[in-house]
């Protein structure tokens, strides 16, 4: 299973709140039209240049959401998203559902050497030290 599969295909929460926890950048995510109620789909981080990174990488946030199907998008707490943990949201039942790491545990072991990868990427590109 590649990273991105894993982090764009269930575990997206995981990694933002890795890189988060890392760097105290906001954790964003997509939500459904008309449901205020979250988190819904990806979750990302928004970086200090106004830019989304996720697992794919740094993307302006116009290209992010039309990747995403122009979702609108909204900055969740650690609490909201640590829940994610154990409820995701269906929007087909349009209420949350029992849940946790979709591709299991291991999830949270790659997401650190994950979420190191793209902060020290990004601060090289961006002329930050990295650590």
């Amino acid at each position: 299973m590649t990273d991105e599969f894993r982090f764009t295909c269930g575990d997206c929460y995981i990694l933002a709140r890795r890189i988060h926890r890392i760097t105290g950048w906001p954790m964003h995510c997509f939500l459904y039209p008309g449901c205020s109620v979250g988190p819904q789909e990806h979750a990302f981080v928004v970086t200090p240049a106004g830019t989304a990174l996720d697992v794919t990488g740094e993307h302006s946030l116009p290209s992010f959401r039309k990747k995403w199907g122009n979702l609108r998008h909204r900055e969740f707490s650690r609490a909201e998203m640590r829940a994610w943990d154990h409820t995701h949201w269906n929007y087909k039942l349009r209420r949350a559902i029992p849940a946790g790491p979709v591709f299991g545990h291991y999830s949270y072991q790659r997401a650190r050497v994950v979420a190191d990868q793209l902060v020290n990427e990004w601060r090289k590109q961006h002329g930050e030290r990295v650590d």
